[in-house]
C-alpha cells in the first residue's frame, strides 16, 4: 500500500482497498469491510472507471447484507445494476438480480423475489451459465416452498430442474443443496418416504464433500511439513 501511495497509483490503491474489503466479507466482518470498500469507492469515483465502481457497489451491497441492512444492500445492488446494464455485463446483471432476489426473500417479499430470480435465470440461460442456471432454479424452488402448500408442485419442479443441471456439471455443493431442500419440501408436505430418500442422498453427497475437503487439507499439511523439513535442513547446511 505504501509503495502505491508514494507512486500515487490510485488505481492500485483502490484495488487493494476493494480486495481487503472482500477478505473482511469472507470473515463476516461487515464493519471493517465497509470501511475499506467505501474508501475504494471514493477513489474509484475520482478515477471514473464505471466497471470498477460497479464492482465496489456489489461488494458494499454484500457487506450490508451481512448486517441484514436490507435497505442499504438493495440501494447498492441497484447502483451496481444500473452500471452493469449500461455496460451490458450480462454475467453481473444476472448475479445482481439473484442478489436482489435474496434480499427480497429475507424481507418475505416473495413476488419481487420470484421476479428477480426469474430474470436472473433468463439471462443465465442466454449465456449458458450452467452453475447459475442450477442455483437460480433452486432459489425459485425455495421461494415457492416458502410461499404456501398451494405451490408445492412448482417448488418440487424447479428444485428438481436445478438438481438435474447440478448433476450434469458435477456441481456437488448445489447437488447437496438440492437434495437437502427436496427432503425438507417432502417433509413439509408429509411425504416422509420421499423425504427420507432425499435426506439419504443429501448425506451421501455431504459425506463425499467432507471427505474430499479433509483429504485436501491432509495433502496440504503434508506438503507444508515437507517444505518445513527441507527448509530446516537447508538452514543447517
Amino acid at each position: 500500500m505504501k509503495i502505491y501511495e508514494v507512486l500515487k497509483d490510485n488505481k492500485s490503491i483502490a484495488i487493494l482497498y476493494n480486495n481487503i474489503g472482500g477478505i473482511y466479507i469472507k470473515q463476516n466482518d461487515a464493519e471493517s469491510a465497509l470501511k475499506n470498500l467505501n474508501t475504494s469507492l471514493e477513489i474509484r469515483k475520482k478515477i471514473g472507471n464505471i466497471n470498477d465502481i460497479g464492482e465496489t457497489y456489489i461488494n458494499i451491497g454484500i457487506a450490508y447484507g451481512l448486517k441484514h441492512n436490507n435497505t442499504e444492500a438493495l440501494k447498492n445492488y441497484y447502483e451496481a445494476l444500473s452500471i452493469n446494464e449500461k455496460t451490458n455485463n450480462k454475467q453481473n446483471i444476472a448475479i445482481l438480480h439473484n442478489s436482489i432476489g435474496k434480499v427480497n426473500e429475507e424481507q418475505k417479499n416473495y413476488s419481487e423475489a420470484l421476479k428477480n430470480f426469474f430474470e436472473s435465470l433468463k439471462i443465465r440461460e442466454e449465456i449458458s451459465d450452467k452453475i447459475g442456471i442450477a442455483s437460480s432454479n433452486i432459489a425459485i424452488g425455495n421461494i415457492y416452498n416458502e410461499m404456501d402448500n398451494a405451490h408445492f408442485k412448482e417448488a418440487i419442479d424447479y428444485e428438481s430442474k436445478g438438481l438435474l443441471v447440478a448433476k450434469e456439471i458435477g456441481a456437488y455443493d448445489w447437488i447437496k443443496e438440492g437434495y437437502k431442500n427436496l427432503a425438507m419440501f417432502n417433509a413439509n408436505h408429509k411425504d416422509y418416504k420421499a423425504a427420507y430418500e432425499n435426506h439419504v442422498l443429501f448425506k451421501q453427497v455431504n459425506d463425499t464433500l467432507f471427505n474430499s475437503e479433509n483429504a485436501n487439507k491432509i495433502t496440504k499439511l503434508k506438503l507444508e511439513s515437507e517444505y518445513d523439513k527441507r527448509d530446516a535442513l537447508a538452514k543447517e547446511e
